[in-house]
């Protein structure tokens, strides 16, 4: 498979990818909020689980003017944290004694994260390989 061909590949998985992974998530933290007495905080769980979903799919949308490299990196990115988010918040990495909240917590943060730090470290590998 050709470079073009390779990333036109990964754009369309990593959208379907980001879409079942956005919907997965937005089911699990509807579900495990289902008994909790105040719908407002379970919105607000719900807007920050699926905020680095939006961000990814931002980030995918302005992609078209980075580097392949660059695309590449976010492109797999958004498929490793898609499928990441579906098996933490399904629970069957937590361990015994986590709540569920902070797992709805801490993932979204550590995935913004780790998109900024991607999509730094694959512009810094972008600007080597050019040289």
């Amino acid at each position: 498979m050709d470079r073009p061909a390779q990333i036109k590949f990964l754009q369309s998985l990593s959208l379907l990818i980001l879409i079942a992974g956005a919907l997965g998530s937005l089911i699990m933290v509807i579900y495990t909020g289902r008994n909790n007495s105040s719908h407002f905080l379970v919105i607000l769980f719900i807007g920050w689980v699926l905020s680095p979903f939006l961000g990814c799919y931002v980030a995918r949308k302005i992609s078209s003017r980075w580097s392949q490299v660059k695309r590449r990196s976010l492109y797999l990115y958004i498929i490793i944290i898609s499928l990441a988010s579906l098996v933490i918040y399904s629970g069957l990495l937590s361990p015994s004694g986590v709540k569920p909240a902070f797992v709805f917590l801490v993932l979204p943060l550590l995935s913004w994260l780790l998109l900024f730090a991607v999509i730094r470290i694959a512009s810094l590998v972008g600007r080597r390989a050019a040289k």
